[in-house]
């Protein structure tokens, strides 16, 4: 067995250290056996954060545009199945992002990865 000092970050966290750090190595992978002890979080929504309010606005033909939802994974090949206030939306792989045309009002969008972890977020949609 060998110690080694390790930066230890949420999903959320690593999604942006990837992108803007060259130096930054994700934490290895567990054994089987040691990840079933273990609480850790892999799934994490970027957009929308708990309680945000999103206006939606007009596009230049006049409609309405798309709300686009982001969550990461730290499994890259990690499949996620997105809901939003518990309607089926889509599934995603790789690149976790999906456009949405959500009503005005209250939502809650649920994720749940393929190993059944699951995260939760309330947002608001609001008009003018």
């Amino acid at each position: 067995m060998k110690h080694v000092p390790w930066f230890v970050v949420s999903p959320t966290q690593e999604y942006f250290y990837k992108q803007h750090s060259l130096f930054y190595k994700p934490l290895p992978e567990y054994l089987p056996e040691c990840a079933s002890e273990l609480n850790i979080h892999q799934l994490d929504i970027i957009y929308p954060r708990e309680g945000f309010k999103i206006y939606i606005p007009v596009n230049e033909s006049g409609e309405k545009g798309k709300c686009i939802l982001k969550a990461t994974h730290k499994n890259t090949n990690a499949i996620l199945y997105w809901q939003l206030d518990e309607q089926f939306v889509g599934t995603t792989q790789k690149f976790h992002q999906i456009s949405v045309l959500p009503d005005v009002g209250k939502h809650t969008l649920s994720i749940t990865d393929s190993e059944g972890e699951t995260m939760q977020v309330k947002f608001e949609v609001i008009g003018k």
